[in-house]
């Protein structure tokens, strides 16, 4: 390539480049920030945030620990909690087929925003956690410890189940499917993390198909580990009072779940052996 030849490639690409400016700075507002949040999504795509691997749920381990705070043992109160889950959980995991990797209790939050939910949740590396309000709503029952082993035995079984593994790419795209459309509509400033998708999109999206193989694994793992398993449409039953028939206690967490009515009729018929 000559010199002339050089040069004028050159002045030719400044010229391309200069026009493409100008046309950009007449792109709507709306244009630009679609443009942006579709290179987002398209970057968590190709960056593998799709992938529900051990970096991605020990983020989500963190951002539960860091937005609810855990109960430790430093109070008689949050001493007795976690004597309660480790003794349950020592007796139900091998009834279940699974040592959870860790179990933790969460608590209402540093201003109290959580105070009083009663929900659970596992991740794909074994890692469960309840929420104190759970664990408060059961204290004093009689079968308290029967109630919580459905609870640990429904999230192991989400576990051995790779539940969350197969429904999470799906819910990723809907994410970030939702994420494009809130910058898009709101003109959101907000560049949120392949963690937070991550958070959102595992938090409670199971079909209703793995809910109801988790509340029948946890009745088997209950009648084997001899826990009263008529306990768990106990525990079922203190969700339903407390959120009625559907949704349950965190965000968007149960949504996806069965009518909680359904799940009790169908774990009180199997706790009868039927």
């Amino acid at each position: 390539m000559t010199e002339r030849t050089r040069h004028s490639v050159h002045r030719r690409t400044v010229e391309h480049l200069r026009a493409r400016s100008r046309s950009r700075a007449r792109w709507p507002l709306g244009v630009v920030r679609l443009r942006l949040h579709l290179c987002l999504g398209l970057a968590l795509l190709s960056a593998g945030a799709l992938v529900p691997g051990p970096l991605q749920a020990a983020d989500v381990g963190q951002a539960l620990e860091k937005e609810y705070g855990v109960v430790g043992t430093d109070t008689s109160e949050g001493r007795a909690m976690n004597a309660q889950l480790d003794r349950v959980v020592d007796r139900i995991a091998p009834a279940a087929g699974m040592r959870p990797k860790s179990a933790t209790i969460l608590g209402p939050g540093s201003h109290g925003q959580h105070q009083g939910e009663i929900n659970a949740m596992a991740l794909p590396d074994g890692r469960i956690y309840v929420m104190s309000g759970l664990m408060s709503a059961i204290r004093g029952d009689r079968d308290s410890d029967a109630e919580l082993a459905f609870v640990v035995g429904h999230e192991i079984t989400h576990v051995t189940g790779k539940h969350a593994k197969r429904q999470n790419s799906k819910n990723m795209v809907n994410s970030i499917g939702a994420l494009i459309l809130q910058g898009v509509t709101k003109g959101s400033s907000i560049v949120r993390t392949g963690t937070d998708l991550y958070v959102n999109a595992m938090a409670g999206h199971y079909s209703r198909k793995d809910e109801y193989a988790a509340d029948k694994g946890a009745v088997l793992a209950m009648r084997r580990a001899g826990y009263p398993p008529e306990a768990g449409a106990d525990m079922l039953d203190k969700i339903e009072r407390k959120y009625g028939s559907g949704s349950g206690g965190i965000v968007t967490w149960f949504n996806s779940h069965p009518p909680t009515k359904n799940r009790i009729a169908t774990v009180r018929r199997l706790a009868r052996g039927a």
